[in-house]
């Protein structure tokens, strides 16, 4: 994980965290809901996460950025998605 030295604000965590919580309640009903949307929620999560980094004057990278548990933004090594 690399850091980005970059801090998302309070509002901004908030949101992902709900998106998040939208995520892991669509995962644990995928019975009733599939996969699909499960997948399709946190597809939109990321995306969400991505934009509010570029928002903040980070470069585009391939894959998407995620926060650590301090609310930095973070990327991969590889550039991939990191979320925690």
């Amino acid at each position: 994980m690399i850091e980005t030295g970059v801090m998302a604000s309070k509002d901004e965590i908030e949101e992902v965290r709900s998106l998040s919580a939208i995520v892991f309640a669509k995962q644990m009903l995928s019975s009733r809901f599939g996969p699909e949307a499960a997948d399709m929620a946190n597809e939109k999560m990321y995306k969400r996460l991505h934009a509010i980094a570029l928002g903040h004057g980070l470069p585009e990278i391939e894959g998407y950025y995620g926060l650590d548990a301090e609310g930095q933004f973070v990327k991969e090594a590889d550039n991939g998605a990191v979320h925690t």
